[in-house]
């Protein structure tokens, strides 16, 4: 009989989220209009052991001035209640992916996120015209690995998936740092609470597929 092997739990993950430019209607638009990108400007970002049950190791939140729109719309500033003067004096995207590497341990330490933030990377770094630095270890969607385990994701959000297991948090939606923190929430809870998911497997099954 064939053994089954078993998958090595990393030391570490980083869970992250990132808000964009935006208008009214940009979500549903899909941002398809010829102006409209949807442009960092702001990265939050939470570095876990698996291990250990998701202990938290340390986080990173940037600031990133965005390009094809510099002035944010009273949309996104009502939304996320980042300010003009907060992206005025943020990063250069460059520089806000050069850290976000460093955090990341040049790159070999994987990043995952709710659904495809790895997009909104590809295009700024388009738009900028600078390649991305290598992330080796890759980006991936943590709503399979909360899907897995039978949350229902599409009745969720980064800043809500807490709220599936009837936790509570204090903080600002849709402010990067705080939704990251919101999945690591959840996270922890599993792993307390609900160990034989095995959550923490979860992550390295999802990096083999």
């Amino acid at each position: 009989m064939q053994k089954t092997k078993k998958l090595k739990v990393p030391d570490s993950v980083i869970v992250f989220d990132t808000e964009v430019t935006a208008w009214e209607g940009s979500l549903v638009r899909d941002w398809s209009e010829p102006w409209e990108y949807p442009e960092p400007i702001q990265i939050g970002a939470v570095k876990l052991n698996p291990v250990e049950g998701f202990r938290e190791q340390s986080t990173l939140e940037l600031t990133i001035k965005p390009k094809a729109n510099p002035e944010l719309s009273d949309y996104i500033i009502a939304l996320t209640g980042i300010s003009q003067a907060e992206v005025e004096s943020g990063l250069d995207f460059q520089n806000a992916m050069t850290e976000l590497h460093d955090f990341a341990e040049g790159g070999n330490i994987s990043l995952w996120s709710w659904s495809n933030d790895f997009s909104y990377l590809d295009q700024a770094s388009k738009l900028h015209q600078e390649a991305l630095p290598n992330f080796d270890a890759g980006f991936y969607d943590i709503r399979d690995v909360f899907g897995a385990i039978g949350v229902t994701v599409k009745d969720y959000s980064s800043s809500t998936v807490h709220e599936a297991f009837d936790l509570s948090m204090n903080g600002q939606a849709h402010q990067a740092l705080y939704d990251a923190q919101c999945m690591v929430c959840a996270l922890q809870y599993l792993t307390e609470h609900q160990p034989e998911t095995e959550v923490e497997t979860l992550f390295a099954q999802e990096a083999q597929l």
